[in-house]
């Protein structure tokens, strides 16, 4: 992994001592968020609840504080346009498959005119029956002053995906990496 932050090392240690059969994801039931208590502004767990929807188990105070009360604990994104979901679904389920951790690296302007560069870093969980369903990850936000920009029409934020690793957790790592869509290239202006 490249230069890896102090909370991904403690969010990988956290899941490797959580209990759980071999060659398989620990519960979300065992995990208990007092566990990375120095990091739940930063936390995030999300649930497969679709084919192509999330739900938010639970959004750290930080991540809520850029992204507004739209993402908040209860809410469902419905993610049905194909390139977005072709691509983060790809993500969710290479992660929660292969049992493998995944980094994200992206830039992002909001619609407030900030711009913030996002480190995330997601394992996966199981639900009771053993069925891995879950990601949990700590996403570290920080804003960039460089880039900053308004969006005149209002549109959702835009991203710039400026990387993306998978992280073996024991059970190996997927042989490729997928190809970042054009969209997340494109939408913040620098191809």
């Amino acid at each position: 992994m490249k230069t890896e932050p102090k909370a991904f090392k403690d969010l990988i240690a956290c899941w490797q001592n959580l209990p759980r059969s071999k060659g398989q994801a620990p519960l979300k039931s065992a995990f208990r968020p007092t566990a990375l208590r120095h990091l739940v502004t930063n936390l995030f767990l999300v649930e497969k609840v679709g084919r192509t929807s999330l739900c938010i188990r639970l959004i750290g105070s930080d991540i809520e504080g850029v992204f507004g009360k739209g993402l908040r604990a209860g809410g469902v994104f419905d993610t049905e346009r194909s390139e977005e979901w072709g691509y983060y679904g790809n993500l969710f389920e290479t992660s929660t498959q292969q049992l493998c951790a995944c980094r994200l690296q992206r830039t992002l302007n909001m619609e407030n005119a900030r711009t913030y560069d996002v480190d995330a870093l997601c394992v996966p969980l199981a639900d009771n029956e053993g069925t891995p369903r879950y990601i949990l990850g700590v996403m570290l936000l920080q804003r960039n002053y460089d880039r900053g920009r308004r969006f005149m029409d209002g549109s959702a934020p835009k991203e710039r995906i400026l990387g993306l690793d998978y992280v073996d957790l024991g059970t190996g790592i997927p042989a490729m990496i997928p190809e970042v869509p054009s969209i997340y290239l494109k939408n913040l202006g620098y191809c």
